[in-house]
């Protein structure tokens, strides 16, 4: 059942929503941090491929495996987490935790416009996930 605006939580508190600027600045700090270990971590990975392998894949799987098990660090920093459209209270799955990055990737800037068209600040790739964000307690 979708309910604008707060929504109540089965703890009978109020729900909020993050907006824009916080979810920009959560990716920013996400983006900062990997691309910092791209550029830090394979000098220490000379003669290492399979380091090199296992980095690559830790990028890959950073935003999905974290936001499905726990928050990103950018989430974390913010205060702001991701959670299923239809129950709040629980945390999306790993299958719509990758079909919400996909989405993310494909449409970048342009998957944020419908956030103020929607009355949870839902951007696309919530939608295509059936997830939404909600502000940390």
């Amino acid at each position: 059942m979708t309910i604008p605006g707060p929504a109540a939580s089965p703890v009978g508190t109020t729900l909020s929503y993050p907006y824009v600027w916080r979810r920009y600045l959560s990716t920013l700090i996400d983006g900062l941090l990997i691309l910092a270990a791209i550029i830090l971590i394979p000098q220490f990975l000379d003669n290492l491929p399979q380091a090199r392998i296992t980095l690559f894949l830790a990028v890959l799987l950073y935003e999905p495996v974290l936001t499905a098990f726990a928050c990103t660090l950018g989430q974390r920093v913010i205060g702001i987490r991701v959670r299923r459209a239809a129950d709040p209270s629980r945390r999306i799955t790993l299958p719509a935790a990758f079909l919400r990055w996909v989405v993310k990737l494909l449409l970048g800037f342009i998957s944020f416009f419908s956030m103020r068209a929607s009355n949870r600040f839902r951007a696309l790739h919530d939608f295509a996930a059936g997830s939404i964000m909600i502000n940390a307690r």
